[in-house]
């Protein structure tokens, strides 16, 4: 009875410390941007890869939809395919509802890689600019960009979006030894109120790899 309370006691502490230790692994790397966290990328992509959240309880409603746009450029006709990542899915989410575990998981997954991707891109510039104000030398704008996709393009989350161009090559009988691809991360920003008549919509492109090879 003694060795059974012991136990118990051992595993409810040991509970106690790691939902401890994950409140405040989650506040430090979803606190404003700072030197620490700054320093600890890598760790950060494996926290928000795993367990990825949306604090936006008193948030006010979104202003942006995103989109992610595979294109596949034949490297002999030049002839370039463009395909939309996210719609289908959100779309068939909705019509499957209430058997739509896979959309979700797919969604979920788009989502965690997407701010993991422009949460990468504001912490390189924020060092860039840490960088430029230190060095008088500074850096071409055009260099700073190219050296900011090719850090993007070498992360896990990269990769996950390059496998699914895999996936939607291969469901539209697109040959990856012809292709080069490219990724492009969209906001398409929702227009408000007043301008609710306007029938083109404002974007912005996040992100724009080079165009890879498989």
């Amino acid at each position: 009875m003694f060795i059974k309370l012991k136990m118990k006691n051992i595993l409810y502490k040991i509970i106690l410390i790691a939902f401890i230790a994950y409140w405040v692994i989650t506040f430090f790397f979803v606190m404003p941007n700072n030197p620490l966290n700054l320093d600890s990328i890598k760790g950060k992509e494996v926290f928000q890869t795993n367990f990825f959240q949306r604090w936006a309880f008193f948030a006010p409603p979104p202003t942006f939809n995103e989109r992610v746009y595979i294109v596949f450029k034949n490297e002999i006709s030049l002839h370039t395919d463009v395909f939309e990542a996210l719609e289908p899915i959100l779309k068939a989410k909705s019509e499957k509802v209430p058997f739509n575990t896979h959309q979700q998981l797919l969604d979920y997954i788009f989502a965690s890689t997407i701010s993991n991707i422009e949460g990468n891109i504001r912490v390189f510039k924020e060092i860039s600019n840490i960088e430029k104000s230190k060095d008088n030398s500074l850096k071409s704008d055009s260099v700073t960009l190219d050296k900011l996709v090719k850090n993007i393009e070498t992360t896990s989350d990269f990769k996950t979006l390059k496998n699914y161009a895999k996936i939607i090559a291969k469901n539209n009988n697109i040959n990856t030894d012809l292709v080069s691809f490219q990724i492009q991360v969209v906001r398409i920003y929702i227009p408000q109120f007043v301008d609710r008549n306007l029938t083109e919509q404002k974007s912005e492109i996040m992100f724009s790899s080079h165009f890879l090879k498989f």
